[in-house]
């Protein structure tokens, strides 16, 4: 979101700056064509999350560092990841995206497939698991 407000001022104060004045004596050219060229904002992180996998980050909308699984997890500890508070990944995700092929992510509360359990549905996006009460909670996966 910031990155999209940055390139959105950027582009405003080019053309800002590039506007022909009141005086200005060949009419072709105009602002658009001075403005630099700015690059469309690149695609949410979401996208990177490969098919196959379920896709988690240390921070909320696809942000921080990225982890995957592919299969069953009794227990997202033997995840390591430094940018964690524990550096595991285990009660460390803010945001999920599941890119599986045929079906539901089910994480749970607990190691071992134990406590609360959540679905995320083929195809479905968590930017922010604190909307679910999943915020740093999720301890390990399991597939349909």
């Amino acid at each position: 979101m910031l990155r999209r407000l940055i390139v959105v001022l950027a582009a405003i104060v080019a053309a800002v700056a590039f506007a022909p004045t009141a005086g200005a004596t060949d009419s072709s050219e105009s602002a658009a064509s001075l403005a630099p060229e700015v690059a469309a904002p690149a695609e949410p992180a979401a996208s990177t999350c490969e098919p196959g996998y379920l896709c988690f980050w240390t921070e909320d909308d696809y942000q921080g560092a990225k982890g995957k699984v592919a299969g069953n997890n009794k227990w997202w500890g033997a995840f390591s990841q430094p940018a964690c508070p524990r550096g595991t990944w285990n009660d460390c995700a803010q945001s999920a995206k599941n890119r599986g092929t045929s079906c539901t992510a089910i994480v749970y509360s607990d190691v071992d497939y134990g406590g609360a359990r959540h679905p995320i549905e083929r195809g479905g996006n968590r930017p922010i698991l604190w909307y679910y009460g999943w915020n740093r909670v999720i301890s390990s996966n399991s597939w349909c």
